[in-house]
C-alpha cells in the first residue's frame, strides 16, 4: 500500500467518524427538545387544570343575578369613579338643604357700657349699605354731648366690605380712627358676643339662622 492510500484512508475514517459524531450530537439535541416539549405540556396542561377548578369554585359561590337597577348602580360608579362620587353626594346633599325664602340681616355698633345702634336689613349687607349704616350712627355720636371732646374708635372685623374705600373715607371725614381685628379671632370682638346672645335666643324659638 502506498503513502497515497494510506493518507486517503486516514482522511475517510476521519470523516466518517466526524459525521458519526454530528449525528450524535443531533440525536441528542432533538431528544433534549422533546423531554423539554414534554414537561412544558405537562406544565400547561396542570395550570389549565387549576384554573378550570377555580372557576368551578367561583361558579358555585356565585351570588344570584343583580337587577337592573343594581347593574345601572355599578355602572355608573365605574363612570363617576372615587372623585365624581364624592361630588355628586356632595351636590346632593346639599340640594337637600331647606333653602331661605327669606332673609334679613343685622348690623350693630356698640359702646363699652350700652348699644349704640342697630339696623335690620333685608338681604344681605354690601359696602354702600354699611357705609350708610356707618354715617348715620356717627352723626347721632357726634351730636351727643357726653361725648364731646372725645376720641371715638371703631373696631371692625376683617370683612371685605369694611375694607371699602368708602367705609374708610366715611371714617376719616367724622374723624374716627379706625382699628381692625385680628384676622380670624372672632372672640376678640366685642359685638360677637351680641350676636350671639341674640342668635341663642332666636334659636329658642325655632328660627333659622346663619
Amino acid at each position: 500500500m502506498t503513502a497515497f492510500n494510506l493518507a486517503s484512508e486516514s482522511k475517510a475514517r476521519a470523516a466518517a467518524a466526524a459525521s458519526s459524531e454530528d449525528g450524535s450530537s443531533v440525536e441528542e439535541e432533538r431528544s433534549t427538545l422533546k423531554s423539554v416539549s414534554r414537561k412544558l405540556e405537562s406544565m400547561f396542561e396542570m395550570a389549565m387544570s387549576a384554573s378550570e377548578s377555580e372557576e368551578e369554585e367561583e361558579a358555585a359561590t356565585v351570588a344570584p343575578p343583580l337587577t337592573a337597577l343594581e347593574l345601572a348602580r355599578r355602572r355608573r360608579n365605574r363612570l363617576l369613579g372615587r372623585f365624581g362620587l364624592a361630588a355628586e353626594a356632595l351636590t346632593i346633599r346639599k340640594s337637600t338643604l331647606r333653602k331661605q325664602n327669606y332673609s334679613v340681616s343685622l348690623v350693630s355698633a356698640i359702646a363699652q357700657d350700652r348699644v349704640v345702634a342697630n339696623q335690620l336689613i333685608e338681604g344681605g349687607v354690601d359696602s354702600a349699605v354699611f357705609e350708610n349704616f356707618l354715617q348715620q350712627m356717627l352723626l347721632g355720636l357726634r351730636k351727643d354731648k357726653s361725648l364731646d371732646g372725645r376720641n371715638i374708635v371703631l373696631l371692625l372685623d376683617n370683612a371685605k366690605i369694611h375694607h371699602h374705600s368708602l367705609v374708610l373715607e366715611t371714617a376719616r371725614r367724622m374723624e374716627v380712627n379706625v382699628l381692625f381685628n385680628a384676622e380670624y379671632s372672632p372672640w376678640l370682638n366685642p359685638v360677637e358676643s351680641l350676636f350671639a346672645h341674640l342668635k341663642r335666643s332666636i334659636k329658642e324659638e325655632q328660627i333659622t339662622t346663619r
